[in-house]
């Protein structure tokens, strides 16, 4: 028997399926309400998105996300997410979470309403680089343990 074979009922890998989309889209109206509309800041501050807000042009576009660095990729289920919360685009996906990609690998690609697209991309690339990061660093940890009997079970 292998030493870790009793405690396998204590942990399980957590899939999207597990997770509650409506708390996921609450998160991102919440970080949408503080990015965009100023949530939490005195009534006198500056609101808005001035980039949007300044951009003279119209109609439709399209953007990739793609890697800086080498990294495990997460999170790319929550894009079509936060484009409904912004209004609305579409997502094509080139990579799954879970992958190890290199620098330079096209992500994604996102498309639809410009204005939409410049709005939702700091929230977007906050989860993506947060998510990602937090991946990447543990795969790392996962890595230098090797074949021990040692398993890395939590990253919270």
């Amino acid at each position: 028997m292998k030493p870790q074979a009793h405690i396998g009922h204590l942990f399980y890998r957590v899939s999207w399926n597990d997770l509650d989309t409506n708390y996921l889209r609450r998160l991102i109206e919440t970080a949408r309400a503080e990015d965009i509309e100023g949530a939490g800041l005195k009534k006198n501050s500056r609101t808005g998105d001035v980039t949007t807000l300044a951009l003279q042009a119209e109609g439709n576009a399209a953007a990739d996300l793609v890697a800086r660095k080498p990294m495990n990729v997460c999170g790319l289920n929550l894009v079509p997410l936060v484009l409904e919360v912004y209004g609305g685009g579409a997502f094509e996906p080139f990579a799954k979470d879970g992958q190890r990609v290199e620098a330079g690998a096209q992500l994604g690609r996102i498309t639809g309403d410009l204005k939409i697209m410049l709005q939702a991309e700091r929230v977007l690339l906050n989860f993506l680089q947060r998510l990602s990061g937090v991946a990447t660093f543990t795969a790392a940890h996962v890595a230098a343990l090797g074949e021990s009997p040692t398993k890395l079970l939590d990253t919270r």
